[in-house]
């Protein structure tokens, strides 16, 4: 005769702890293993439009194949970014929303800002860079030089006469060209406008003499020979625009200005989500049709593990902290 079944007190407590966690577990975030199950959000820290909207874009169309997801970038601009980062990181950790980021984001930010609503270093977890875009050194037509060393000794021969223009007071367009004038013991006047596009309006019409610009608003200008390119700041010469001579080839050393582009995550995020993105992401840095719509924007292509953002994050806002400081730029 088969024996009797009975619930018995441990029997009983051993099926409610069962089934209690069984339903803790059904409330905890997707791991690894199950993402993604849903759409991810791209947050861009700036409004729509231009060199970075053109990486996040390329990013989320990209990823959103590889994931089987949709990736919907979304433009939260405020603050020089500060405000996108910070909703970004307070979203949540489960991989669901990420941030594109630029080099002021991360490395320039801290030093401006009188107050930050987040933790550069330790609230962020760098997933991958992508991108980077040199700045070009580029004067008015209107200004008697034809190259960097004609102008250096032109602005030396009239201080505080030659006027550099920028997106902002404490964007990388001043910063650079701040830089510059310190590497090369020239004094010139900041000229702040609200965004790059007025300031190379400004330039062409030579009511400005210089920036530190990307190339993708003003090679057009150059081409057309309403400005002159003084050289890359960066260490090799553009493969969309080698013809650009570098500006230690022009005659400057040890002066670099580019700005990468980056995604990231809120620090906690499982590592696996984090790896599992690294790689597709530096897969997107070897797809052709990506490299065309960066070539098209003047981006050359980076290709970086975890480790190796994590360390440009780290080695570029020790750099731009005394870059900053230089300057005496502040924002409250």
């Amino acid at each position: 005769m088969a024996e009797r079944q009975t619930n018995k007190p441990q029997d009983i407590m051993r099926n409610w702890i069962i089934a209690a966690t069984l339903s803790l577990l059904s409330g905890l975030p997707a791991m690894a293993g199950d993402y993604p199950d849903r759409p991810l959000k791209l947050i861009v820290p700036f409004a729509a439009g231009g060199v970075t909207d053109v990486v996040a874009r390329v990013s989320a169309e990209f990823l959103g194949a590889k994931l089987n997801q949709a990736v919907i970038v979304e433009n939260v601009p405020g603050a020089g970014g500060n405000t996108g980062i910070a909703q970004m990181i307070k979203a949540g950790k489960d991989g669901y929303t990420l941030g594109l980021v630029a080099t002021g984001n991360l490395a320039i930010n801290p030093h401006l800002f009188a107050k930050m609503p987040f933790d550069a270093l330790k609230d962020v977890a760098p997933i991958a860079v992508i991108a980077e875009a040199p700045q070009l050194l580029v004067i008015s037509s209107t200004v008697p030089a034809k190259n960097l060393t004609e102008f250096i000794a032109y602005a030396k021969a009239h201080p505080g006469k030659i006027s550099y223009g920028s997106a902002g007071v404490g964007t990388t367009n001043h910063l650079a060209a701040d830089a510059f004038a310190r590497a090369t013991g020239v004094e010139m006047v900041h000229v702040p406008f609200r965004g790059a596009a007025p300031a190379v309006n400004d330039l062409i019409g030579g009511h400005i003499d210089f920036m530190a610009v990307a190339a993708a608003p003003v090679i057009q200008h150059i081409q057309a020979g309403a400005l002159r390119s003084l050289g890359v700041a960066a260490p090799n010469r553009l493969k969309t625009l080698p013809d650009q001579m570098t500006v230690a080839e022009a005659g400057l050393d040890n002066y670099n200005a580019t700005t990468w582009f980056g995604i990231v995550a809120p620090t906690g995020t499982d590592p696996a989500i984090i790896q599992r993105l690294n790689g597709y992401l530096r897969e997107m840095t070897t797809d052709a049709e990506v490299l065309k719509k960066f070539d098209a924007s003047y981006l050359e292509p980076m290709s970086f593990s975890i480790a190796q953002f994590q360390t440009l994050v780290r080695e570029d806002f020790a750099k731009w902290k005394g870059i900053v400081e230089a300057s005496g730029a502040r924002l409250e």
